[in-house]
């Protein structure tokens, strides 16, 4: 046999099992050969009876007339080819599955109650030695990711071991279209501070956060006495003045001050994209027994992981002269994303810590009191 005609017989033998296997031929019950490229659909009426000796009965000829305009659907499962079926019941929303129920179902919050540690080495403004904080920040969200409310506690010691706690409330609103979050709070300070008595003032703060510009100001006020009388003595000889002549006395009064604060800045140029803040502001201080302080402070910010921050601070003034102190702050658990000196995007900066003087800001003061001396006659 020449190869071409081995090869040309082969060609047709191949073709042809390849034929019948994609006829998909199957023998029914009663010797009837179906050749069809589908299957019967399940469930599908059976052939039409066979006739005698085996023949297949043909079914009768269509009568004879006009052709109808449109042909009546087949029903499904009706004849031996699968039929089209509308797929709609498969994509109906289903009431009881995906009907939002209102006042049951809650949206995933974005983050949960969060416990800071914090320990502030140096002296500061009011305060001549470290301590040890602990603060916890319980949210409520009003509106998830945009609108919040903080409860805020904190609990401190001084490492002479004088305690210090305070108290309040935060309410934040991240607006989108600024990409900024505004916020107010209010706190209610006690410290024992110097020793000497224990201090108690009220705080409101406002604060204006964005991703290049942050503004931060807080108001102080005492709450009942202000000042303790520690020492007192009357200097020799006497003052004039006008008409008058006075007796002096030197005091030593414990005081704590009222006053403010404000601090305006951001991401420091280059060093901003690892997490390099700075912040410059000013401070005013009084007490009526006591001294007015004016003076400058700022703050380094260094954003060292997601949950990791040390501030170190400088201020200075004629009152309380120069001081620098620096706060490590350390969260759990850890809500925003995984990152390494690296800024927060703003909105995360909703359950950022609020920044103001924690401590009362407190000092021995030495004034001298003129006393009117007036002759009984």
């Amino acid at each position: 046999m020449k190869p071409t005609r081995f090869f040309a017989t082969a060609s047709l033998v191949l073709s042809s099992l390849a034929l019948i296997t994609a006829a998909n031929i199957s023998t029914g019950d009663e010797g009837v050969v179906r050749m069809s490229s589908l299957r019967p659909q399940e469930g599908a009426n059976s052939a039409p009876a066979a006739g005698a000796a085996g023949q297949a009965q043909l079914p009768p000829a269509p009568a004879p007339g006009p052709a109808p305009v449109e042909a009546s659907p087949v029903p499904p499962g009706s004849g031996v080819y699968p039929q089209p079926q509308g797929f709609a019941p498969y994509f109906e929303r289903t009431v009881g599955a995906t009907e939002v129920v209102p006042g049951v179902y809650q949206p995933e919050q974005p983050f949960g109650p969060i416990l800071m540690f914090e320990t502030n080495l140096g002296g500061g403004v009011g305060y001549t030695d470290g301590s040890q904080r602990i603060n916890a920040r319980v949210p409520y969200h009003v509106v998830p990711n945009t609108m919040v409310l903080l409860g805020d506690v904190s609990g401190g010691v001084t490492w002479d071991g004088k305690p210090y706690v305070s108290g309040g409330g935060v309410y934040r609103y991240y607006d989108p279209t600024r990409n900024r979050v505004f916020g107010v709070n209010m706190f209610f300070d006690y410290d024992e501070g110097l020793g000497f008595g224990n201090q108690t003032r009220t705080t409101a703060g406002f604060e204006s956060l964005g991703k290049y510009v942050d503004f931060r100001a807080n108001a102080y006020a005492m709450v009942g006495d202000d000042t303790t009388l520690l020492s007192t003595t009357v200097l020799p000889g006497v003052a004039l003045a006008g008409n008058n002549v006075f007796r002096q006395h030197e005091e030593v009064r414990a005081n704590a001050y009222s006053g403010g604060d404000f601090e305006l800045g951001g991401p420091l140029p280059l060093l901003g994209r690892y997490g390099m803040n700075m912040y410059p502001g000013m401070y005013y201080l009084t007490n009526d027994a006591g001294h007015d302080a004016l003076g400058f402070q700022v703050r380094w910010e260094a954003l060292v992981t997601q949950n990791l921050t040390v501030n170190t601070t400088l201020a200075h003034d004629g009152t309380f002269d120069t001081n620098t102190f620096v706060g490590v702050q350390y969260e759990i658990p850890n809500y925003r994303q995984q990152r390494t000196f690296r800024p927060r995007a703003t909105r995360e900066r909703l359950m950022d810590p609020v920044v103001r003087a924690n401590r009362i800001h407190q000092r021995i003061d030495t004034v001298v009191r003129n006393e009117a001396i007036i002759n009984p006659l």
